[in-house]
């Protein structure tokens, strides 16, 4: 029987979506490509692999939510759990993005928008480029695009350039404090997520409604080369973590000081906290510093 694969339509295009981020992370990758050879014990793979067993439990449940894995006890002792590969779901997912893919689907056709539509008379009606824009409007709009934009101070040490974002705090251990509101917006800095390595499981373990004192595990940060604790950079009451890690731990390397931040803290006193955090220039003496001694150990 040839499994129905999903329609071409917003519903399977979403669906092929959440199928392509459980597969972006590459451990949860190699995991797929293990089971499509056979199935295999949660110890197995971790061996294989060398991923910590919560690291791996937590691939093997996005991959399952995915609708990619099934789970089957041991035949003689139940205690073991089998992981394996969805047949139906392979068949499916195969048949769909052999469909999303195919050449055959590329079609030529006159151009209806930007210069080109409106050399064809096709596209009257469309905003005007940047072209059309006098020069002094696009000053203006350039100008207002640069007071939005988060400014950075740099070093550069050997091949590594460090970033410091100039409107936050940072603690001792390299996170970074940014006031909002009444909130206090909290994340790891460039510096640190370039020396752990590559985000696989990034966790905030006190949960929504925890009080924190400065220096009490506010989360957690495992790579492939670290596993290390987050301590909390102020004392403060847990509001909210970002949910967005959970499955995609990567925003915090690919953006660590605007979409991979870690959790909002309403502070005990925040004048009071201020005291125990360094400004922007300060840490980057620190991350300079600390750059210094990490090319040493080499």
């Amino acid at each position: 029987m040839i499994a129905e694969k999903p329609a071409m339509n917003e519903v399977g295009i979403d669906r092929a979506g959440a199928v392509l981020k459980a597969l972006a992370d590459p451990n949860r990758l190699r995991i797929f490509n293990l089971l499509m050879e056979s199935d295999s014990c949660n110890c197995e793979l971790g061996d294989r692999l060398g991923l910590s067993r919560t690291l791996l439990s937590h691939h093997l449940n996005v991959l399952r939510e995915a609708g990619l894995l099934r789970s089957r006890p041991d035949a003689v002792d139940g205690r073991w759990i089998y992981y394996y590969v969805d047949r139906a779901a392979a068949a499916r997912w195969r048949a769909w993005f052999d469909t999303l893919l195919d050449p055959s689907r590329i079609q030529q056709r006159t151009v209806y928008c930007g210069p080109e539509g409106r050399l064809n008379g096709s596209c009257a009606a469309s905003a005007p480029s940047q072209l059309d824009v006098p020069s002094a409007g696009r000053a203006a709009i350039s100008k207002q695009r640069t007071a939005v934009m988060t400014e950075y101070l740099t070093t550069t040490l050997d091949k590594f350039t460090f970033k410091v974002a100039a409107d936050r705090l940072y603690s001792q251990d390299h996170l970074w404090v940014k006031p909002e509101g009444n909130l206090l917006r909290i994340g790891v800095t460039d510096f640190l997520q370039q020396t752990a390595g590559d985000a696989a499981f990034v966790e905030v373990t006190a949960a929504p409604g925890a009080s924190l004192k400065r220096g009490d595990e506010l989360g957690s940060l495992e790579t492939i080369k670290v596993t290390l604790v987050l301590a909390s950079p102020v004392s403060g009451v847990v509001r909210q973590a970002n949910a967005m890690l959970a499955d995609a731990p990567e925003a915090v390397n690919q953006d660590p000081y605007e979409q991979g931040w870690l959790a909002l803290v309403e502070a005990d006193d925040w004048n009071a906290e201020q005291a125990n955090l360094m400004d922007a220039p300060a840490y980057l003496r620190l991350v300079r510093a600390s750059a210094e001694q990490e090319m040493k150990k080499r």
